[in-house]
């Protein structure tokens, strides 16, 4: 018998097939997060100046923004080499276990920052004036 390759398709192709528009998306959310977290910094700031003290829960919520942009910088240092990997149009891969996981990556930042963004610490402090 000739050589056989059997190929899996399922959802988690997903993860390589719309890398890229995964990775556009991440930009653009990461883009609105940091703009959130620069006007919940200068609001907690001016807060702090009239002698208000932060919640820790408006603490949490930036030390987590800031994790995920070193982390979004992290996965961007990869980028191009992740996409010249790509191949037949984005539906395959030159190295699939890699591409794969670092969709999954894409994938999975990209449902954090959404929840941070919805999350919305702007929501708390503008029902409570207590920082």
């Amino acid at each position: 018998m000739g050589g056989c390759i059997s190929i899996q398709i399922s959802g988690d192709s997903d993860h390589i097939r719309n890398l890229e528009k995964n990775l556009v998306a991440l930009e653009e959310t990461i883009r609105v997060l940091k703009s959130r977290r620069y006007d919940v910094l200068r609001r907690v700031q001016e807060e702090e100046g009239k002698g208000q003290q932060r919640l820790n829960e408006v603490q949490v919520w930036l030390t987590s923004v800031q994790t995920i942009e070193n982390h979004f910088d992290d996965l961007n240092i990869t980028r191009t080499r992740e996409l010249q990997r790509l191949c037949l149009l984005g539906v395959c891969s030159k190295n699939v276990k890699s591409s794969f996981h670092y969709g999954r990556r894409v994938s999975l930042m990209l449902k954090e920052v959404e929840s941070l963004i919805s999350n919305g610490v702007l929501k708390l402090l503008r029902l409570n004036r207590r920082l």
